[in-house]
């Protein structure tokens, strides 16, 4: 980092960032099981408005959240978060809040500017202007505000800061300062602190992407095996070779056993998980909301040849609930849907979507994915075209791709399975009580995934719910929008055909109508 991390206040004397702990009392000794219900919070605050901007931040937080989900952590909003505003680290710590009330593991990583006022320590936003110690609670974010998010039960909380720099304050609040962390005082049982350096030193600025603390906390994460207290004790070792005078301090209330990655010698760390542009058929990659894309090759149309994700199944009730939940005013239609009886579960597809929520839902679900940094600005997602969704079918070769829905309806013979009719075991979830010698066990929608997937890894591309298309049935009379695939409700041979268009104006809706997203990668990370 070429700016030490610490930001310059005026008015009144001010230390820097003095961090409050001490071990209380020991809580029981408990193992924390390697993996399972662990979830953190990264942020790297790098572009101050009214302090000095700092290098480093944004990367460590960046590089720092893909070695959490190597080691199993589950990062809210899906990945780091970066140059956040007040407003948006208050509704980041609440989302963090709700995810840790129930994990085993809870763990916060903040790099960025930091400081003490009154014996209180707070971390400093990338929109904070402060000129007066009263103001410091008020336009910035208090640690005790991040403890208590992880509080409750009898989870490990570890929070690792890299803001401990030297003060730069050599005007107005900064003439009484110090250098380094002040006195420690008090934490909560359970929890483990790491920072850059010990009390009463400071941290040195990096000359890479990553400062000297961050760069050494990579790499000893991702060592197998090896327990939390040796983990840390290594990171302050390579950071002590590496700068000769920086020496990282633990503070500890924890007295069970925590590994950040299972094994032993000779057993690697997971492989990172797949991202939009190395996403495969065994390794689908994972959004934030748990949605599953793998690619699917595109021969022919605008999108000729370039990277198209599509999801492995029908979005799901459960993310167009978050949706819902994001986005007060949408209509609710979807949430009551039933057939005689039959209720969805999260993992059904939602259905009762007109056209135009489907598109809402692939807006909001990139504007999500970009502010988590899951995507880049390049990708989007969006409705698949007709002809992307029959080179999904597995005919988008053997129609041109230039033609319109119109003329290619219903003019291929087959369907997703093969060329058999009736369908086999499994082949999908359909009105089977009028297929002769076919059942399905679903009177109603099926939970995703139930049945056989096609050559692509994706499920449900005959059954279950037709799938809205971007596309107009008829160019040259644009009313009514393309549905694909059949759904619960389909029987006939002739509609259960990969090449069957239905037809649904935009603000159309029924309870066999729902949709699937693509994943468009273009440009950008």
């Amino acid at each position: 980092m070429g700016t030490s991390r610490s930001i310059t206040l005026r008015k009144h004397d001010m230390k820097v960032f003095a961090l409050v702990l001490t071990a209380l009392l020991a809580p029981a000794i408990s193992m924390i099981a390697p993996g399972a219900d662990r979830v953190a919070l990264v942020i790297g605050n790098s572009a101050y408005q009214h302090g000095n901007p700092l290098k480093n931040p944004k990367a460590d937080a960046e590089d720092l959240a893909a070695v959490l989900r190597r080691c199993g952590f589950a990062l809210i909003g899906g990945g780091a978060h970066t140059d956040l505003g007040h407003e948006a680290m208050e509704a980041q710590v609440s989302e963090f809040r709700r995810a840790a009330a129930d994990a085993k593991v809870a763990l916060f990583f903040f790099a960025g500017h930091g400081l003490e006022v009154g014996g209180s320590n707070y971390l400093i936003p990338t929109d904070a202007e402060v000129e007066e110690e009263f103001q410091v609670k008020h336009r910035t974010l208090a640690l005790d505000e991040v403890l208590g998010a992880m509080a409750g039960g009898d989870k490990l909380k570890i929070v690792i800061l890299d803001c401990c720099r030297n003060n730069p304050l050599g005007r107005g609040w900064g003439r009484g300062a110090g250098a380094g962390l002040g006195a420690p005082k008090g934490t909560p049982n359970g929890t483990v602190l790491l920072f850059a350096a010990a009390p009463g030193r400071v941290a040195v600025d990096g000359r890479g992407r990553n400062s000297p603390f961050t760069t050494e906390l990579k790499k000893a994460l991702l060592e197998p095996g090896v327990e939390i207290e040796k983990v840390f004790k290594q990171v302050g070792a390579g950071v002590f070779r590496s700068t000769g005078k920086q020496r990282p301090w633990m503070n500890s209330s924890f007295y069970g056993e925590f590994v950040f990655v299972p094994g032993g010698a000779g057993r690697s760390a997971p492989a990172l998980p797949a991202t939009p542009r190395t996403a495969s058929k065994g390794d689908p990659f994972v959004n934030g909301l748990g949605m599953k894309f793998v690619p699917v090759p595109i021969t022919g149309g605008p999108t000729d040849g370039k990277r198209v994700l599509f999801s492995v199944w029908e979005t799901r009730v459960k993310d167009y609930a978050a949706y819902a939940t994001a986005n007060p005013g949408v209509d609710m239609a979807w949430k009551d849907c039933s057939y005689k009886g039959h209720k969805q579960g999260g993992g059904h597809p939602v259905v009762n979507v007109r056209w135009e929520d489907a598109v809402a839902f692939c807006a909001w679900l990139t504007r999500r994915e970009r502010a988590a940094g899951r995507i880049g600005a390049g990708h989007r997602y969006r409705l698949p075209s007709d002809h992307e969704w029959s080179c999904a079918a597995g005919i988008g070769v053997r129609e041109s791709a230039l033609a319109s829905p119109k003329a290619k309806d219903k003019k291929i013979v087959g369907y997703p399975w093969g060329m058999a009719w009736p369908p086999p075991a499994g082949a999908g979830n359909f009105f089977a009580t009028k297929i002769e010698g076919y059942t399905d066990s679903h009177a109603f929608t099926a939970p995703v995934g139930s049945y056989r997937t096609n050559g692509y890894g994706m499920y449900d591309v005959s059954g279950n719910a037709w799938e809205w298309c971007e596309d107009w049935y008829d160019p040259s009379a644009p009313t009514r929008r393309v549905l694909r695939g059949g759904s619960w409700r389909s029987n006939a041979e002739s509609i259960l055909r990969f090449s069957l268009r239905r037809l649904g104006a935009p603000s159309h809706r029924h309870d066999y109508f729902g949709f699937r997203c693509v994943l468009e990668v273009g440009a950008g990370s």
